[in-house]
């Protein structure tokens, strides 16, 4: 029988070159397989996203079903007649709805309550809280109002009953999200909060909440103060002219694939926010395309898709986004915030940019001028992402 040397299985060492290889190797691969998860966790939660969306348009409807086809508000269509004052509501017409958000365990009931003579008790609350009634204030530097305030009692009875419930909250919006997700499993109606509340991360299409004469096309005058009459006049869940082009709520941060958390939707032309419809469909609108079509309906017909001269846009739109769809939507309900239902960049796009070849409107880039830049941009952004 053959001998088999022991020496050839001795043990043998490693050189550095070798070692180094082998590391770089594997941080390689690391680095591939994290980026990997990230991506997946990012596509994940934007399905859970759209998920979250389809679950609230049941909820619209079920309200709208018990309002008469109402869409869901905190306003009513009375606060016209006093040109929107609190002061003069409270005193002359009536106790206004009281902004609920609901009760903790041990039975305390939260809320933003407005007092008055109208109102029992008189000491609970003020006209500082009229502000939670108002789609949005066009006076402040926050734009903040019932908008954003989806999850309160009025609105969440009609999904599962609590303000934090997980629906309310996309994944990818992870600051709001991580801040909320301790109570998803808390059976109280609401939980008071040390710092912040983390509101939902979606909020309504401000636009469709006013009168459609708010924010009236260019043409028309732009931008009219909801001081008259029918400022407040409720809409109809069914009223929308375009309701496949017209956003009913979107995620109000810039959520997939945002450099930093916490950005605006708006303030980059690559988001794309996860939006509901009006007809009940979910689908991302391109920021990008939301932007082009903007330009291509203001070189058509003078109107742009959002009004340029509310209050505190300065002609640059909410928070200073390039593109405003959704919060200032030209003719409220009866507008559009995209021209068509394509998912993404494409040949319509093209013919635009080409159309204004050396001129100023569709100016992606912002350097003064639209060419090779822009339709670098633009190809690099073509097609529907995955």
């Amino acid at each position: 029988m053959k001998q088999i040397s022991a020496s050839r299985f001795s043990p043998r060492g490693i050189t550095l070159i070798e070692t180094t290889v082998a590391c770089a190797c594997a941080a390689f691969i690391v680095t591939l397989l994290s980026g990997a998860a990230m991506m997946m966790r990012r596509e994940t939660g934007e399905q859970v996203s759209k998920a979250n969306m389809g679950a609230l348009y049941q909820s619209h409807v079920a309200y709208a079903a018990s309002n008469s086809g109402k869409q869901w508000c905190s306003h009513l269509d009375n606060f016209g007649l006093v040109g929107g004052n609190c002061s003069s509501y409270t005193t002359q017409i009536q106790c206004p709805p009281q902004q609920i958000l609901g009760f903790t365990a041990d039975g305390v009931l939260w809320g933003y309550f407005v007092s008055s003579p109208l109102c029992p008790p008189p000491s609970l609350g003020s006209c500082v809280n009229w502000l939670t009634l108002l789609p949005n204030f066009f006076g402040s530097s926050d734009w903040f109002g019932s908008a954003q305030m989806i999850n309160v009692r009025s609105f969440h009875n009609y999904l599962g009953g609590r303000f934090y419930d997980s629906r309310f909250y996309a994944p990818n919006d992870t600051t709001v999200y991580n801040a909320a997700a301790v109570n998803f499993n808390n059976p109280a109606e609401y939980l008071s909060q040390p710092t912040n509340t983390p509101w939902s991360s979606y909020m309504m299409s401000v636009a469709a909440m006013w009168s459609p004469e708010v924010l009236r096309p260019a043409t028309s005058g732009g931008y009219q103060a909801p001081t008259f009459a029918t400022a407040f006049t409720r809409q109809n869940l069914a009223g929308a002219a375009y309701p496949e082009l017209k956003t009913l709520m979107f995620e109000k941060n810039w959520n997939q694939g945002a450099p930093t958390p916490n950005r605006r939707y708006n303030e980059s032309l690559m988001s794309r926010p996860v939006t509901l419809f009006y007809d009940g469909h979910v689908a991302n609108i391109s920021n990008m395309v939301a932007y082009i079509d903007d330009k291509r309906s203001t070189i058509q017909s003078g109107n742009g898709l959002w009004c340029r001269n509310a209050p505190s846009t300065a002609g640059i739109g909410y928070y200073g986004g390039r593109t405003s769809h959704s919060v200032l939507t030209t003719s409220g309900i009866l507008g559009r915030d995209v021209l068509d239902t394509r998912c993404g960049i494409g040949g319509v796009d093209m013919t635009a940019l080409l159309s204004d070849w050396g001129g100023t409107t569709i100016d992606l880039n912002q350097d003064g001028t639209v060419s090779g830049p822009d339709l670098t941009t633009l190809f690099s952004n073509w097609g529907c992402p995955e």
